[in-house]
């Protein structure tokens, strides 16, 4: 399914997005949805855009599109900040993230451990990524850690935070 044309966003696209074992969720609006993930515009609690989500959807538990959350955060939400920012696939995330030297995060799962952090891709070859991690204060760490690409869990581009990371980094 190919990303929604910016124009037809509105705000009855606003939902919550509910994750199994866990009791926080998302607000967002859902640009696409297919067996394996779902990716969607975040916005934080002050109804602002907040990056774009891949999830895999064995994580979701349940969209509600209409309770009384949903409703307030329909009249504080501003979705004209919304980027043209249209991401499909991870290497949809990952090729922007490389081309446009953007700050990726992702939680990684192996053997029942998740793992987040933010990231530069260093390289990709399809199936692993090359990567440092950014620690505090924006600077990478040394060491080079790789990836496959099917243990990422989830992957987050132009939040908020990273966006204020983008501005100090040093490479």
């Amino acid at each position: 399914m190919e990303g929604m044309k910016f124009e037809m966003l509105t705000k009855n696209d606003i939902c919550e997005i509910f994750y199994y074992n866990d009791d926080s969720f998302d607000v967002g609006i859902i640009q696409s949805r297919e067996k394996n993930n779902v990716i969607y515009f975040d916005f934080n609690m002050f109804g602002e855009y907040n990056g774009v989500i891949l999830q895999t959807h064995k994580a979701i538990e349940s969209i509600c599109y209409s309770d009384r959350y949903v409703d307030f955060m329909k009249k504080i939400t501003d979705i004209n900040t919304v980027p043209e920012l249209y991401l499909n696939t991870k290497m949809d995330f990952i090729n922007y993230a490389i081309q446009n030297n953007r700050i990726l995060a992702i939680i990684t799962k192996n053997q029942n451990v998740m793992d987040f952090n933010d990231i530069k891709i260093l390289e990709c070859d399809g199936v692993y990524i090359k990567y440092r991690i950014y620690e505090r204060w924006c600077e990478l760490y040394k060491r080079v850690r790789k990836v496959k690409i099917s243990n990422i869990i989830m992957m987050q581009i132009d939040s908020k935070y990273q966006r204020l990371l983008e501005k100090v980094r040093e490479e």
